[in-house]
């Protein structure tokens, strides 16, 4: 009679290792791959709680809400402690238009660790949809408070700012941003788009629309910023055109009042 052989037990050494690849990846913004380490690790140890949110986050940012949601559930099934498994869910609920449900994620998310600005964020972004700009104000305020070192936060202020209407303090936020996280592509454009609005030379922002959209090729590849980027500069490019050789020399300073020519345009959208 053949020995018995004993039930295959999962390599623990095996599943730290694919976790931090998993994470380095999702880090480096490489969302599919990250995506698929995730899911390794889940086979692994199907119980580990914060393997199924780190796959929740990656198939966030590559645009499976559904798909995010439903593992960010199994994350705090799991462990229904893990405060950054509720914000990402707030985040998840808020993309899927479930705004209580992403409202009453954030408080949890709050309550259980005060220092991570995402559940604010979302909070900021609903008020904003909702044209509360005061308490939208506080929220991002509150995000910039907890993670001032995290350029993300300063980015997500900014686009609202800019989104009301306070050119300068977008300005402001949103250079912040592009210095703590130069590798976000929106931010460069989102400061673009700033300074074009705002009514300042158009020249002036050409150098944050070409940094966009080299950005944007870079993987995680952006298409929508790329795309953009190519609008913004044809539009600059022809309001070069139109003023002929009365074009003056750009100013010594940049955004300096002499660079403003033109009264503000209306701003487009809150995102």
């Amino acid at each position: 009679m053949p020995e018995p052989t004993p039930t295959p037990v999962p390599n623990v050494t095996d599943s730290v290792q694919h976790y931090a690849h998993a994470y380095a990846l999702l880090s480096r913004g490489e969302w599919v791959d990250a995506e698929r380490r995730f899911t390794v690790v889940i086979e692994l140890e199907p119980n580990f709680a914060r393997a199924w949110d780190g796959r929740g986050q990656a198939r966030l940012n590559k645009g499976d809400g559904a798909g995010a949601l439903a593992d960010f559930d199994k994350a705090i099934e799991l462990k229904p402690e893990l405060a950054k498994a509720y914000g990402n869910r707030a985040s998840a609920r808020y993309v899927l238009d479930d705004t209580k449900g992403a409202e009453a994620d954030s408080h949890k998310a709050i309550k259980l660790d005060p220092t991570d600005p995402r559940p604010y964020i979302v909070l900021g972004r609903l008020a904003a949809d909702a044209g509360l700009v005061v308490v939208a104000t506080k929220h991002f305020d509150d995000a910039v408070r907890v993670a001032p070192d995290r350029g993300d936060v300063y980015w997500w202020r900014g686009r609202f700012r800019y989104a009301i209407e306070e050119y300068r303090l977008a300005l402001a936020d949103l250079s912040v941003a592009i210095e703590l996280a130069p590798s976000l592509a929106a931010a460069y454009l989102d400061r673009a788009r700033t300074i074009l609005d705002a009514g300042f030379d158009p020249r002036l922002a050409r150098p944050d629309v070409e940094e966009a959209r080299e950005r944007s090729k870079i993987e995680p590849r952006n298409e929508g910023v790329e795309r953009q980027s190519s609008i913004l500069l044809d539009q600059i490019d022809n309001w070069v055109k139109r003023q002929g050789p009365n074009l003056p020399p750009l100013p010594i300073k940049e955004l300096e009042p002499g660079a403003l020519v033109a009264p503000k345009q209306p701003p487009a959208k809150a995102p």
